[in-house]
């Protein structure tokens, strides 16, 4: 597999960033309880679909969806 580290980070570290004001209004509106759960829940999800990955374009795809669903 072609791995290409500035791709990589090009596309998680958007993830992270374009999460969190969202994150914390959900987290207001839910209780930061409920939230949390559902945060960790989704993110152990699509962490197992890491598994399922076959090539770099599929690491890069997973890589930016878990940056969404890890935001705390």
């Amino acid at each position: 597999m072609h791995f290409n580290v500035r791709l990589f980070c090009s596309v998680s570290c958007p993830g992270y960033g374009f999460g969190h004001i969202p994150s914390a209004y959900l987290g207001m509106k839910l209780g930061m309880r409920t939230w949390y759960a559902a945060t960790v829940i989704s993110w152990g999800v699509v962490a197992m679909f890491a598994a399922m990955v076959k090539d770099a374009k599929g690491l890069y795809w997973q890589r930016a969806v878990l940056g969404l669903a890890g935001q705390d």
